[in-house]
């Protein structure tokens, strides 16, 4: 199996490269991953990211290979910073917001890859020192932005927010010395939340994001709903809404809607689908909540609110 990373301007482009006979198995699309970044990639002028955006980057990376599913789905890797911080911003970042972003990128058409630590939670690391880091880009971009006249506090901040080193930095397997990666010296410091990021704690924990992820796995893989998930065409439904993220897999018996909140607020929904079931939630009382076998959905959403629903 090969994976590719690849970078072309157009859509047109990436069907040469999967599918068949193109070299590769799956590649990585990375047109969702620098909404921010300006075209002469500075770090200090980012420019404003939105919800509408992504929203638009994402169909079309689903268009592009709606013929099949060669599109590996990601939202982390070596070289991004992570997504809780890219997606969310410091006070928004929980529990409930990060399976919601799981669980929209796991259940889109495509094969989801999920980066270590992710499934934990794991944050961008703000260090101290530009000495602290041992990524060249990152240490680059500090060099050339103090050489431009900026300030040396804000240089580290954009550091903190673009530097690949967030996505290195040693797995928190648990809360002892180095989060029990090494008795040794790591090659960079674990961030400082590692007592309260980890996968002892995770495990111990019923309702943690890994658990979650696990659901999300055994959705695609296992029982009713894998062959829509796994084959099943997508639709992106609710194009202009500011608040919400809405899509649908159809397939050949069942169509699974997916409804993600991505605000730190309730939001209110209208949507006239027929709601047969409640298949997953990232809150444990939403099925309380909703009424099923109703000829439309009505409902609010709290914050950060995820719902994946079998509809008619």
């Amino acid at each position: 199996m090969t994976v590719a990373e690849i970078y072309p301007d157009k859509s047109e482009r990436m069907k040469e490269f999967v599918g068949e006979g193109g070299p590769f198995d799956f590649i990585f699309d990375f047109r969702h991953t620098d909404l921010v970044m300006r075209p002469d990639s500075s770090w200090m002028q980012e420019k404003e990211w939105d919800l509408m955006k992504l929203k638009k980057v994402f169909n079309k990376i689903q268009q592009t290979y709606d013929q099949d599913s060669r599109v590996a789905l990601f939202l982390e890797n070596h070289d991004q910073p992570r997504s809780l911080n890219k997606y969310l911003d410091d006070k928004d970042i929980n529990r409930y917001s990060a399976k919601m972003l799981a669980a929209l990128f796991m259940l889109m058409r495509g094969v989801p890859f999920i980066y270590q630590g992710q499934e934990i939670g794991m944050t961008n690391v703000k260090y101290d020192s530009i000495e602290d880091y041992d990524d060249a880009a990152s240490i680059g971009k500090y060099k050339m932005a103090l050489e431009n006249g900026h300030q040396k506090d804000a240089v580290l901040k954009a550091v903190w927010n673009r530097s690949r080193d967030n996505s290195r930095t040693p797995m928190h397997w648990d809360g002892s010395k180095n989060a029990g990666f090494s008795s040794g010296t790591p090659w960079l410091k674990v961030n400082s939340n590692y007592k309260e990021v980890n996968v002892k704690k995770a495990l111990d924990e019923p309702d943690s994001l890994y658990y979650f992820y696990q659901k999300l796995i055994n959705l695609r893989k296992k029982g009713s709903y894998s062959e829509t998930l796994i084959n099943g065409r997508y639709e992106q439904l609710l194009e202009n809404n500011q608040d919400l993220m809405v899509y649908l897999r159809i397939g050949p018996e069942k169509k699974v809607l997916v409804i993600a909140n991505f605000r730190d607020r309730n939001v209110e929904l209208n949507l006239d689908y027929e709601l047969r079931k409640l298949i997953l939630s990232n809150y444990t009382d939403s099925e309380k909540r909703l009424k099923v076998d109703r000829d439309e959905i009505n409902y609010t959403f709290r914050p950060f609110e995820t719902l994946v629903l079998e509809v008619e």
